[in-house]
């Protein structure tokens, strides 16, 4: 742009990139941003960004896959044709309908190099094996653009940005709860990073909602709908991580043959003002207590209830073994 705006003479250079990172790194918004970018700068015409998979570009029957490809080339015309997941285009035999998919985009690469520029984006170790499919698909790659996993900094800071976008405000025991859950989330191998956080936003204010709904209509205000507290945040994990994550002061149950739902509303109608209640995956309630509550009182008080108390396990996060409470257990 610089040359041009000197009046000198430039070619145009090939812009195809590579986009590695993992899930919910910001790849597709990013790639959204370079065309706005690009468009800006009057180095392309219109500026879209056409997002495109496998599906997209593969042809049902034979001879259908390069016309569809040489189609989308012409639709992203002045634009950035996004392929995501792009390493699908590998199948596990040569000659087969993926091959000719990235024959066909590597010509139409070359053929709209003035015009198009095409993003890859996918997985690290498999965009790999995608780049050594076709002898000239590296080569006409200019730009190869890792994208890194956010940390629980960053993932706190997106779950802010997010919960403004909805209107809502999260509080500082929220955030701390969520430093938790991020630095947990963190290390399974299915992590969805941004992806994660939006989830984890959304199901916050589900619950909110929920909490609402058991309020007096005239008793709730403004900042009440406003507001993402800590008990509106759920845990996520299985059972290893729960017992590994939560200290002395939480108990976790487990519905056996009660239903979890009852167990759930057994413990808000008996401890009310005693635990704070999450509920974990659909299998497990952790009970944190609150309000000077001890875990002898409260487990005294879990034998008294009027239900059946074998139907359900209590878990001891400091333990490595589970008990089941019985009637006249301390």
């Amino acid at each position: 742009k610089l040359f041009a705006d000197k009046g000198m003479k430039n070619d145009h250079p090939a812009m195809h990139m590579v986009f590695t990172g993992n899930p919910g790194t910001a790849k597709t918004t990013v790639a959204r941003l370079f065309a706005r970018i690009m468009k800006e700068n009057n180095l392309l015409s219109k500026g879209n960004l056409i997002e495109v998979g496998r599906g997209d570009l593969v042809g049902k029957y034979v001879g259908w896959t390069a016309p569809t490809i040489q189609k989308k080339f012409r639709d992203a015309q002045g634009s950035v044709l996004f392929i995501d997941e792009a390493y699908s285009l590998v199948d596990d035999r040569d000659g087969s309908f993926g091959d000719e998919a990235i024959n066909t985009i590597v010509q139409e690469m070359e053929n709209h190099r003035d015009d198009v520029v095409v993003i890859f984006a996918g997985y690290p170790d498999k965009m790999e094996d995608f780049l050594q499919k076709n002898p000239g698909l590296r080569s006409r790659i200019a730009y190869h653009v890792p994208f890194s996993d956010y940390d629980t900094v960053a993932l706190c800071e997106i779950a802010k940005l997010i919960a403004k976008q909805k209107g809502l405000t999260l509080t500082d025991e929220a955030c701390n709860k969520l430093t938790g859950l991020f630095d947990t989330a963190r290390n399974e191998s299915d992590f969805g990073n941004g992806r994660y956080v939006r989830n984890v936003i959304e199901k916050a204010k589900m619950a909110q909602a929920t909490r609402l709904l058991t309020m007096d209509f005239d008793s709730i205000r403004s900042e009440d709908i406003a507001i993402i507290n800590k008990g509106n945040i759920a845990i996520s994990g299985n059972l290893k991580e729960i017992k590994k994550d939560f200290g002395k002061n939480r108990l976790i149950l487990s519905a056996n043959n009660y239903s979890l739902e009852n167990l759930k509303k057994l413990c808000e109608d008996k401890f009310a003002n005693l635990v704070n209640i999450y509920e974990v995956k659909k299998d497990f309630l952790v009970l944190e207590l609150c309000n000077n509550c001890t875990k002898n009182t409260l487990l005294k008080q879990l034998i008294t209830t009027d239900i059946d108390i074998e139907k359900f396990a209590v878990y001891e996060p400091t333990l490595t073994d589970i008990f089941v409470l019985k009637a006249g257990d301390e």
